[in-house]
């Protein structure tokens, strides 16, 4: 039973937790106000009653206390009264305006007999003092509403109404002390109807105020629970773009260090392929320049000398040639003092002056503040683009683009395909697409390659801005 009941605990509070901060207070503080409601409204009624009727009470003994007592100071001594006082109280009983209220009357000796009684047949009986009594004789004025229900007071449940039952002390005069009780009851039907309109009233009041309490107080907590609710859902968002954030991050730093081991071995790949072209290239020609050399020096004939000088001319122009081809692929121009655009119109004028061909170019100004990352990237793919255009389609319908759209740079170059030779994408040359696609990678771009209607097609985008504002924070944080 104990572990039944604290997984029934459990589960109320389960539910509570559940809802939210305006429901649980609208649930707990309608009980907590409805509590408070009937306590205090049960006390004010009851304390208006009894101070209602304590007024009433001690009014009416006032006013009976001025008529019976002068009629009732032979009780000292007797133990009933003279006929003379019992004339009196009948004629102030039944021929004035009091005795419409008054409907009963009764006195006590200390003792507990009846002195006098509005019903004849209960003078001089005795019965037990009750409470009420007693402390009347102790000097109260002693006062219940509709509690009539003694062995002597059965003429009194006839009558049918609510009475007003008073016990009030009679004094001696000069001396003060109590020598009798009277027991009186008056007429409560206009009393007992104020006293339920007075209890209506009270319960309308406290409930009203108890409600607009309940109601403006649910108002701010219901303000409250709104903005917690709102805060609590903007912080959740939060949270999830925090854990969007965290694994994009997560993402771009898997792709960096791929990229940068990429670009390792790239640059591993290159120096091997440079040491080739070389060895394979110049150094073979220098040393056949060599051999021809030493074949000057043992050759006596003039004529054997000039052919071996001739020789060893054209293998050393040959290896120079092969050098400046191979520069070419490696040279860059100073970009640092140029724009992007001046660093493009500059490539492709060299290209032009190398090559002996045409390019076709189109520039926006709107990318002259492009980063200087941004520019030796762009620089790259111009003369990536171009050498192989040369190389594989004898440069033919050459066009370079660099141009900002909707805060992206975007720059290319496309040539044509002869329908005889289509290159492989993937061809050795220069730096090398691979290459080129992890250097814009490694900035936040994107590289493609493509073929379309006979042309071949390399580009790039990268948002504006982006490179150069990183830079500057990493340089500013390291300074």
């Amino acid at each position: 039973m104990a572990s039944l009941a604290h997984r029934l605990r459990l589960a109320a509070a389960a539910r509570l937790d559940r809802l939210s901060l305006s429901a649980r207070f609208a649930l707990t503080g309608s009980v907590v106000m409805i509590v408070a409601m009937v306590t205090i409204g049960s006390w004010v009624t009851a304390r208006i009653s009894s101070d209602v009727v304590e007024s009433t009470a001690s009014a009416t003994a006032l006013l009976m206390d001025s008529i019976i007592a002068p009629l009732s100071q032979e009780l000292e001594e007797n133990d009933q009264l003279s006929i003379g006082p019992v004339r009196a109280l009948e004629e102030i009983l039944t021929a004035s305006v009091l005795g419409e209220r008054v409907l009963s009357i009764k006195i006590w000796k200390p003792g507990g007999l009846v002195a006098y009684a509005t019903d004849p047949g209960l003078v001089g009986a005795s019965f037990p003092l009750n409470e009420s009594a007693q402390r009347a004789l102790a000097g109260e004025i002693v006062s219940e509403l509709d509690q009539v229900g003694d062995a002597e007071s059965t003429r009194e449940s006839a009558f049918g109404k609510p009475l007003l039952e008073i016990y009030s002390p009679i004094r001696r005069h000069w001396t003060g002390e109590i020598i009798a009780v009277v027991e009186f009851y008056e007429d409560a039907t206009a009393l007992s109807a104020s006293l339920a309109r007075a209890r209506v009233q009270s319960w309308a009041i406290v409930s009203a105020t108890t409600l607009l309490i309940g109601i403006a107080l649910f108002g701010v907590v219901q303000r409250g629970s709104v903005m917690i609710a709102r805060q609590r859902a903007e912080l959740e968002g939060r949270i999830r773009e925090s854990e969007r954030l965290a694994a994009q991050n997560a993402a771009l730093r898997t792709g960096v260090e791929h990229a940068s081991g990429r670009v390792t071995e790239l640059n591993e790949q290159f120096l091997h392929r440079l040491g080739a072209d070389l060895h394979d290239g110049p150094a073979q020609l220098i040393g056949l320049a060599l051999l021809r050399a030493s074949s000057i020096a043992e050759s006596k004939r003039i004529e054997t000398r000039r052919r071996e000088a001739a020789a060893m001319t054209t293998a050393l122009r040959d290896a120079m040639t092969d050098i400046r081809n191979i520069c070419a692929g490696l040279s860059l121009p100073e970009v640092e003092s140029l724009s992007a655009e001046e660093a493009v119109k500059l490539m492709v004028s060299n290209h032009e002056q190398r090559t002996g061909t045409s390019v076709a170019l189109s520039l926006d100004a709107a990318v002259a503040e492009l980063s200087l990352p941004g520019r030796i990237c762009v620089s790259r793919l111009v003369q990536e683009g171009l050498n192989n255009a040369v190389r594989h389609a004898n440069g033919i319908g050459q066009r370079v683009w660099l141009i900002a759209r909707e805060g992206v740079m975007e720059a290319g170059v496309a040539s044509r395909i002869p329908s005889t030779d289509r290159p492989s994408v993937t061809h050795r040359g220069g730096l090398g697409l691979q290459g080129l696609k992890e250097r814009v990678r490694s900035l936040g771009g994107s590289f493609a390659v493509t073929e379309a209607d006979g042309e071949m097609m390399i580009s790039m985008s990268m948002p504006l801005g982006s490179v150069g504002d990183a830079r500057k924070g990493v340089r500013a944080n390291a300074d």
